[in-house]
């Protein structure tokens, strides 16, 4: 699976994000609106941090934070790991095995333009082996 991430894997065309001073509620307003799991937090045009839905669940819920008035900077992760459009899928899978997480930005510079999570990788995986199967007859190997 040599494919990559942009255009090939992830589309470009709508980053969902909130400021620092965003609160927690805020956070989980957009990705229960969007029907996604994880936001961007960005200090203007800057990535300072991402949170997912687990790290609302653990540092504020779990622990019996208010969300209204809990920062996104506070439950945030800091200066996520990033990979450029230019990487591979492996590259996005093997990063996100190693350090244990399901959403990574994709940086082209200093600018945000996507983000691939676990289950686009799985997605993609799933469509090349059908590709695969599909253009070798799909010989299963079996006498």
């Amino acid at each position: 699976m040599l494919r990559k991430l942009v255009p090939e894997i992830v589309n470009t065309s709508v980053l969902i994000s909130v400021a620092p001073d965003a609160t927690a509620r805020d956070a989980a307003v957009a990705m229960a609106t969007h029907t996604i799991a994880a936001v961007l937090v960005m200090d203007g045009k800057r990535l300072v941090g991402i949170i997912t839905e687990r790290d609302i669940t653990a540092r504020v819920v779990a622990i019996g934070r208010d969300p209204a008035n809990t920062r996104a900077d506070e439950i945030m992760t800091p200066d996520p790991h990033t990979l450029s459009p230019e990487a591979s899928a492996n590259d996005a899978l093997d990063l996100m095995q190693t350090r244990g997480f399901r959403h990574l930005p994709i940086v082209d510079g200093d600018r945000v333009v996507s983000m691939v999570s676990m289950r686009d990788l799985h997605r993609a995986l799933h469509q090349q082996m059908v590709r695969t199967l599909r253009d070798h007859g799909g010989d299963d190997g079996t006498a």
